[in-house]
């Protein structure tokens, strides 16, 4: 199973949440169609079971553009779980 794209960037991925890209309830996404492109549609869903975190994360989670990258962030402000992975689909405009 899985996304199943092509190209030179692929814009499905996944990222694992941990000390070097999370800062309280923010993590920060790096990649090549992220990275300085404010006009980016992310999509973030929760990866479930098969590893990671199984902490409940019950609020909603949001992205936003902090000027230079994409980040994901707990909408409640409690800190995010390390080892929680997430699916990034990344639509170009």
């Amino acid at each position: 199973g899985g996304i199943r794209v092509s190209g030179a960037v692929t814009p499905a991925f996944d990222v694992t949440t941990s000390p070097s890209n999370t800062a309280g309830h923010i993590t920060t996404l790096d990649h090549p169609l992220l990275n300085n492109a404010p006009s980016a549609i992310v999509f973030v869903t929760r990866v479930w079971g098969g590893g990671g975190s199984t902490a409940n994360i019950a609020s909603l989670l949001s992205v936003f553009y902090n000027g230079t990258s994409w980040a994901i962030f707990r909408e409640d402000g409690l800190g995010m779980p390390l080892d929680t992975r997430f699916n990034v689909l990344v639509v170009s405009r």
